[in-house]
This record gives structure tokens, C-alpha cells and sequence, in this order.
């Protein structure tokens, strides 16, 4: 059988000294009376109004500010507290109260801050048992508080130091980059090569039109002579003579060619040509122009023909070389460009990073002498009428309380007290 707690010794004893419970009760809701007409302490409060920047400036979307407004709010009730808020206030607080509130921890008891229901308000009460006192720290406070959130807007982290001293460096770089591009104009034989890469360049055309039109001419020669060699009966006509003529013309450098011929009994024939240099006058059908032999013919034709071997050798010889020299000058050009195309980007680079640092110290100026970024004194702190006091009735209610438990707590460890001595001996 478990064993059981009797109660009855607990509630005898709890009735019989009712009145000592009723007194304890009746002398702790006295208590709480003499606390509520002993509290003398006044409160007063200042209010702060932070307001939303009236314009928003950006002059170069490379460099975004990344301060938010919103997050900087939930910052300032811990601000209030900050030595250097307080330490401006301090002064003046300490000769109004004689010396009695001389320090920053003594300070610091007196004031309370937090944000009000609003999200851009905040709150700045000071407790003192004068209400002019408490009127005096609270206002000095909101005063302090305010100039320290001003300067925040108005320099917020020194960004106008910051990129006056990068515009100083930049401008710097700036003077730099454009002393290295008039330096190296001063020495620039860009256009020199361009020159010379262009002249060897039509030289080059020049030798490879050559080249395609000796071996033409060689194919012809070769093919005038099979004719001639092939026909050995008939005399040497004038068409041949014509032809090797032409010939011969075309290997030292003549293309054009007008031909009449002054028989009274033929019509004067022209063959076509556009400059006309020079005409060749044959006097009746039976002049010559080169040779009416054949084998004679034959022999001109042969020489003709190494003439213009010899020619050929000689452009294959010089083609190559002028290959040569017109990469060595391809390789200087592309060079000197490159040289120059990245001078002049460091000079685009250094200057755009100037005007964009330029354009930003201009908007963060701009911004900081902004007025609608100041905070504002909304309500100055009035001296109270009243001390700041609890509930008198909650007072009573609760030292009645705290003294009708106390009592019975003392009553009901008599008898328990008792038990415990009877069940030792």
C-alpha cells in the first residue's frame, strides 16, 4: 500500500492563522501603495522622422550604389547609443545636473530608444526625476541624433574622398596613357611601310602579269614556229611576217600595233588598237616586214624564243625575293598596328574610367546635398506633467498577492516542520 499525504494538518493550520494571512496581504498591498507614491521619475520622448531620398541619380549604370534605406532603419536605435552621439550631448547634461550625470554608463541608464509603430520613426525617451531634466536630455539627444544620421546621408563612408582620390589616380593613368601614344606617334612608320608594302605590292602584280604573259607568249612562238616548220612548200606569207612581228613586239614590252598598207589597188586596212603608239607603212603587197625566208624566219623565231625563257628565269628569280620583303613589311605593319591599337585602347580605357568616375563623385554630391535625405526633429520632448507610475490598483493586486502567498507559505512549513521532528524522535 503506497503511502498517503495527510493534508488535514496543512489546512487546519492555514485556517487557524487566517488573520496572520490576511495581514501579510493587507501589508503588501500597503507596499505597493508607498512604491506607486514613491515613484518619481519622469519620462519624456522625442520623436525622429527618417524620409525616403527625394531623388534617386545614377549617371553610369557600372557603379550602383548597393545602400538600402530599409536596412540602415533598423540600425539607428543602436546609433543613439554610440559614444559618439552620446559623447556630444554629454557635456552639457553633466553642468545642467551639477555633475550628476558625468559619464557615458551613467548617461546611458537614462535613455531608452527603439523604432515607433511606423517603419521610418524612431523613438528617443529619457528618464530623469525632473521632468525640465528629462525634457533637456531627450531633446539634446534627438539633436545629436539627427546631426549623426545627416552626416551619414550627406558623406555616407567617405564616397566623396573616396573617388576624388580615384579620379586623381585615374587622371593620372589618363596623362600617361596619352604621353605613351604621342610618343610612339613621334616614331610611327606605319604609313612609311604602308608605302612600301603597297609599291612592292603592284611590283608583285606587275611580275606575276609579266610572268602570264611571257608564258603566252612563249606558247605562241612555239606554235608560230610548228606552223612555219610544217609548211615547207609554200613561200613565207605576209600574215606570217605579221605575226612574228607581233611577236617580237609583245616580248619587248609593245601590245600595240596599227598596220596600213599604201597599195592604190587595196583598201588601206587599220587592225584594231586603242593608243595607236606607232603605224607601219607598207609600200605594195610585196614589202617585207621581217624576212620572206623561211629557215631565216625560223632562226628569228628561235632567238625570240630564248629571249623570253631568259625573261621568265628572271621573274622567277626576282618573285620570291619580293615574297620575302613583302612579309618582312606585312610583319612590321601588323606590329606597328597592334602597338598602336593597344595604345590607344589604354587611352579609350583610362578615359572612359575617368568620366565614369567623375560622373559618380557628381551624383554622390548630388545625393548628399539632397534636403530630402535629412532626418527631421518631428516632436520635441515637452516636460511631463506626470511621473511615469505603474497601475496603482495592479500595485495593491499584486503586494496582496506576493503577501497572502508568502504568509501561507510560512504557515503551512509549521506543521510540516512539526511532522518532521515527531518522525526523527
Amino acid at each position: 500500500m503506497e503511502d498517503s499525504i495527510d493534508l488535514r494538518p496543512y489546512i487546519l493550520a492555514l485556517l487557524r492563522y487566517w488573520w496572520a494571512i490576511v495581514a501579510v496581504a493587507v501589508l503588501g498591498a500597503a507596499l505597493g501603495i508607498v512604491y506607486y507614491l514613491s515613484r518619481n521619475e519622469y519620462h519624456a520622448t522625442a520623436w525622429l522622422a527618417i524620409s525616403e531620398p527625394s531623388q534617386s541619380l545614377q549617371f553610369d549604370e557600372r557603379i550602383e550604389s548597393t545602400d538600402e534605406l530599409d536596412l540602415m532603419l533598423e540600425a539607428y536605435p543602436q546609433l543613439a547609443f554610440t559614444d559618439e552621439v552620446l559623447s556630444g550631448m554629454l557635456p552639457a547634461i553633466a553642468e545642467r545636473t551639477d555633475g550628476r550625470i558625468n559619464d557615458l554608463v551613467t548617461l546611458r541608464t537614462h535613455l531608452y530608444a527603439d523604432r515607433g509603430n511606423a517603419p521610418r520613426l524612431l523613438r528617443l525617451t529619457a528618464r530623469a526625476d525632473d521632468p525640465e531634466l528629462a525634457a533637456f536630455i531627450a531633446n539634446s539627444w534627438a539633436e545629436q541624433m539627427s546631426e549623426a544620421i545627416d552626416t551619414l546621408y550627406r558623406n555616407p563612408g567617405g564616397q566623396i574622398e573616396f573617388y576624388q582620390a580615384q579620379i586623381t589616380d585615374s587622371a593620372a593613368q589618363l596623362q600617361t596613357t596619352e604621353q605613351a601614344l604621342v610618343e610612339f606617334q613621334r616614331q610611327n612608320r606605319q604609313g612609311i611601310v604602308k608605302n612600301e608594302l603597297d609599291s612592292l605590292s603592284l611590283l608583285q602584280s606587275s611580275y606575276l602579269a609579266e610572268r602570264n604573259a611571257l608564258q603566252l607568249l612563249q606558247d605562241d612562238v612555239q606554235a608560230l614556229r610548228e606552223q612555219l616548220l610544217a609548211d615547207q612548200v609554200s613561200p613565207l606569207t605576209f600574215a606570217d611576217q605579221l605575226t612574228a612581228l607581233s611577236l617580237q613586239l609583245q616580248a619587248f614590252g609593245s601590245h600595240n600595233l596599227a598596220v596600213t598598207t599604201a597599195d592604190p589597188l587595196q583598201p588601206s586596212q587599220v587592225q584594231p588598237s586603242q593608243a595607236q603608239p606607232f603605224q607601219l607603212q607598207i609600200n605594195g603587197p610585196e614589202g617585207n616586214l621581217t624576212t620572206s625566208d623561211r629557215n631565216t624566219q625560223i632562226q628569228l623565231l628561235d632567238s625570240l624564243a630564248r629571249t623570253v625563257e631568259s625573261r621568265l628565269a628572271a621573274t622567277d628569280i626576282e618573285l620570291p625575293q619580293l615574297e620575302t620583303r613583302l612579309l618582312s613589311f606585312q610583319g612590321e605593319y601588323q606590329a606597328l598596328v597592334n602597338e598602336f591599337d593597344r595604345l590607344t585602347r589604354d587611352r579609350e580605357v583610362a578615359q572612359e574610367t575617368y568620366l565614369t568616375l567623375v560622373r559618380k563623385l557628381d551624383e554622390v554630391r548630388i545625393s548628399s546635398g539632397d534636403i530630402g535625405n535629412r532626418v527631421q526633429i518631428v516632436s520635441h520632448a515637452l516636460p511631463p506633467a506626470l511621473p511615469q507610475r505603474p497601475s496603482w490598483l495592479q500595485l495593491v493586486m499584486w503586494g496582496a498577492f506576493a503577501g497572502a502567498l508568502l504568509s501561507s507559505a510560512i504557515i503551512v512549513l509549521i506543521p510540516w516542520r512539526q511532522q518532521q521532528v515527531a518522525l526523527s524522535s
